[in-house]
């Protein structure tokens, strides 16, 4: 599986430590279904919204982690104002899915544990995410 994700960004040709802001959307290639955005259009298009989520372009710092890093390779290569559409696959993203780390659990653990499921959302159970 890998992830597409448009971005933009303000500043001059990207390098280690510069400072910028992006705006992006994070879909799966195989069903095109968002799971990540930073426009509030988009996320209520998409059926991901969250109203506690401040959206709007996303300060980085260029080389500090702070994204997945086929987003950082990305990003690296863009000059100012720059959109792009780039495939980003699973080993430089969040990894190749393991169906064996999807638990699925019943609707009485989430009302036992005070929780509200929603479709996106991560839980913690016993140290496990």
């Amino acid at each position: 599986m890998r992830n597409f994700l448009k971005l933009v960004h303000k500043s001059e040709r990207m390098k280690e430590g510069d400072f910028a802001s992006i705006e992006f959307t994070g879909r799966i290639k195989d069903t095109d279904e968002v799971f990540d955005t930073t426009s509030e259009e988009m996320a209520k298009l998409a059926g991901v919204y969250n109203e506690k989520t401040n959206y709007g372009a996303v300060p980085i710092i260029v080389g500090a982690n702070q994204v997945i890093p086929g987003l950082e390779e990305a990003i690296k290569e863009m000059n100012v104002s720059d959109k792009k559409k780039v495939e980003i696959p699973p080993e430089k993203a969040f990894g190749i899915r393991n169906p064996e780390l999807v638990k699925l659990l019943p609707m009485s653990v989430f009302k036992d544990n005070r929780l509200e499921p929603s479709p996106g959302r991560t839980v913690n159970f016993n140290g496990l995410q």
